[in-house]
């Protein structure tokens, strides 16, 4: 799916929530979603659990605040 069908189809939504996992596809959904909808529209959430890796839950709290958009940790 081209990053244009994304934003076309998120267009048709009142907001979302991205499961971010600190990884390439959730980081670039969280992104186009940010850009298609505004910050305000999102919100991000990711799973702090045993099984994700320290460096990729790092990550996805960096990409949450360098695109400006709100985190919760589950």
């Amino acid at each position: 799916m081209s990053e244009a069908r994304l934003s076309e189809l998120l267009q048709q939504m009142p907001g979302a929530v991205v499961a971010l996992s600190g990884g390439v596809d959730s980081s670039l959904l969280l992104a186009v979603a940010v850009e298609t909808l505004g910050a305000e529209r999102v919100l991000a959430v990711v799973a702090d659990t045993p099984s994700l890796a320290r460096s990729e839950f790092d990550c996805a709290k960096l990409m949450a605040s360098e695109i400006g958009v709100e985190l919760r940790v589950l």
